[in-house]
């Protein structure tokens, strides 16, 4: 693969929503702006290699794409009011953003996606793909859908923006808290799918946490007053302060109870406690700043020794009582394990749905380690080969 080519892929998975929400602030019109980012992409991979690669590839990128609008639209048999002002402001911003690079308004595109004329269950996903650039083919699988189904439940909500006139912009206060939390839900999900993703796999996904990283510290900045951002931004920055230590010099994978210390970012973990501080004197509590909170007991314990897990256990009990989930549940019964034994753990673990563990992995390898602790080796190996089943993941196999 030439050195273009991956140039070319590493834009394309790292400043796909910078630029797609800058010509979609322009044109106000999704799927217009997707296709002349689609077709900006391709001139690049047949004009770099000949031409060679611009001093500003990102600012290249956007103003070819703002090119095609303008091309299209000035080749319209019909021409309308609408679209002699959209040509104007096209034509009156393709020389600055060659000159100065591209600004950054995926804040209103995010808040676009979380319209109440959105249909809620496709809110994530549209955010997923617009905003971050995820494949419709990944975010179905993501959210248990046909490729097919989720494909056409995207065009339809980017048609109804269109045709519902959906500003690109920041809600009023009195409606601000509500619409945000379909934002935070959506970086959220996009962590966890970052965090699933293989590095060489078919999805190269392995820089999507750096820029759920980047945008969850873009909402901390923009609304400092609001618990839970700050909470989703600590909760982050305290996973990725562990990115260094999840895989061994040789790659393999090393699970956290084994990490190295000293491979972890201290400066980011001094970052994250300033932030869940300022979070906790709002005093809102919500479910990202309880996640966070268990993030850092757990930090506290590893680089300060001292015993945390009845303060984690708590922790979860919280999160379990605002914001139900599997994950939660799951922790709470690890913690117990810890705490009380490995029979406890097990208890705990029989009494979950089976309907929303059967094909959660975390489930069958924290049930395989305690059946291992529990001296059951072959109920063990039965789970593990479950938990194995559910990875594709050579290092985590």
């Amino acid at each position: 693969m030439s050195s273009t080519t991956l140039l070319v892929e590493r834009l394309a998975r790292n400043s796909y929503g910078k630029i797609l929400a800058s010509l979609t602030s322009i044109t106000q019109d999704i799927s217009e702006a997707e296709d002349a980012l689609a077709e900006s992409l391709q001139k690049a991979l047949t004009k770099w290699p000949i031409d060679g690669i611009p001093e500003r590839p990102e600012a290249w990128l956007y103003a070819s794409a703002k090119n095609h609008i303008f091309d299209r639209l000035r080749h319209l048999k019909v021409e309308t009011a609408s679209t002699e002002t959209l040509l104007l402001r096209i034509e009156e911003s393709i020389e600055d953003s060659s000159r100065e690079g591209i600004r950054d308004p995926r804040l209103g595109l995010l808040f676009a996606c979380t319209h109440p004329a959105i249909e809620e269950s496709v809110r994530t996903p549209l955010m997923l793909q617009t905003v971050l650039g995820i494949e419709s083919k990944k975010i179905a699988c993501a959210f248990l859908a046909s490729p097919s189904a989720m494909a056409k439940r995207l065009v339809r909500a980017k048609e109804k923006i269109k045709a519902s006139g959906i500003p690109f912009s920041i809600p009023p206060n009195e409606i601000l808290s509500e619409r945000l939390e379909h934002i935070l839900d959506a970086i959220y999900a996009a962590y966890s799918l970052s965090w699933d993703s293989l590095e060489g796999a078919e999805y190269k996904m392995k820089d999507l946490n750096e820029e759920v990283l980047y945008l969850s510290g873009l909402l901390a900045e923009a609304f400092p007053r609001e618990a839970e951002v700050l909470g989703l931004s600590a909760l982050i920055t305290f996973c990725e302060s562990r990115k260094n230590a999840r895989r061994s010099p040789e790659g393999d994978f090393v699970p956290l109870e084994n990490q190295v210390i000293h491979r972890w970012d201290l400066a980011a973990i001094a970052r994250a406690e300033t932030t869940l501080r300022a979070a906790a004197e709002l005093r809102l509590l919500g479910k990202f700043q309880l996640e966070a909170a268990i993030q850092s007991a757990y930090c506290s314990e590893r680089l300060s020794g001292q015993d945390t897990r009845q303060q984690r256990k708590m922790l979860y009990e919280g999160l379990i009582a605002i914001a139900p989930s599997i994950g939660a549940e799951l922790g709470r019964c690890a913690i117990l394990a810890e705490i009380e034994g490995p029979k406890t753990g097990l208890k705990e673990l029989q009494r979950l749905d089976p309907r929303k563990i059967e094909q959660h992995q975390p489930y069958w390898v924290l049930m395989a380690n305690l059946y291992r602790k529990n001296l059951d080796p072959i109920q063990a190996q039965r789970c593990f080969h479950k938990a194995i089943g559910l990875t594709c993941d050579p290092a985590v196999r």
